[in-house]
């Protein structure tokens, strides 16, 4: 909640522009850190507990739009429901 908060008046004190906001969470360090498993950090953390590292993943096209459509709430979970282009 803290680091939503600090965004949020971020995202305010620019003026509601995004671009620097996107600059601000794009140089910081914690962006930057490598996915690379480091054999060090994995004799300490090999169940990755305390999750140092994450390995990037391509969502499908599919999995992308579903996503999109349920923050709408326009995703309909019936099997074989109408398509929302109908609506």
């Amino acid at each position: 909640p803290e680091l939503l908060e600090w965004l949020a008046s971020q995202l305010v004190a620019n003026g509601w522009k995004l671009k620097p906001l996107h600059k601000q969470i794009m140089l910081s360090a914690t962006y930057q850190q490598s996915h690379e498993v480091n054999p060090e950090n994995l004799a300490i953390d090999p169940a990755n507990k305390f999750v140092w590292h994450y390995r990037p993943r391509r969502l499908d096209a599919e999995l992308i739009r579903d996503t999109i459509l349920s923050v709408g709430g326009n995703l309909d979970k019936t099997m074989f429901g109408p398509s929302i282009l109908d609506n």
